[in-house]
């Protein structure tokens, strides 16, 4: 048992601190985005209270456009850490242009 232990360390123990540092950082972006979040709430609803003067429906609406930017943001970088979209990617257009 202890034997199958350390020669699955050797063979993967690369891989797993690779992974665990990546799912570390995963953690932190996620952290990240949400005090984000929660900051650019505030400072929205500060913003259409005091200088905007606009309604409910106008503040909710850009908080949520915000969220979801930031969320998106946030999700295209932990695909990009995990390599799930190569970073020399271009736009489908581009690369039928190239041809």
């Amino acid at each position: 048992m202890e034997n199958e232990i350390s020669l699955f360390w050797v063979k993967y123990g690369a891989l797993v601190v690779s992974l665990g540092r990546k799912l570390i950082i995963a953690v932190l972006i996620i952290i990240a985005g949400v005090i984000i979040i929660r900051l650019s709430r505030r400072l929205t609803q500060r913003a259409v209270k005091g200088k905007l003067h606009a309604d409910e429906n106008l503040a909710s609406m850009l908080r949520l456009v915000i969220q979801y930017g930031i969320i998106l943001i946030c999700l295209i970088m932990i695909l990009d850490l995990f390599g799930v979209i190569p970073p020399d990617s271009s736009p489908y257009w581009e690369r039928r242009e190239s041809r």
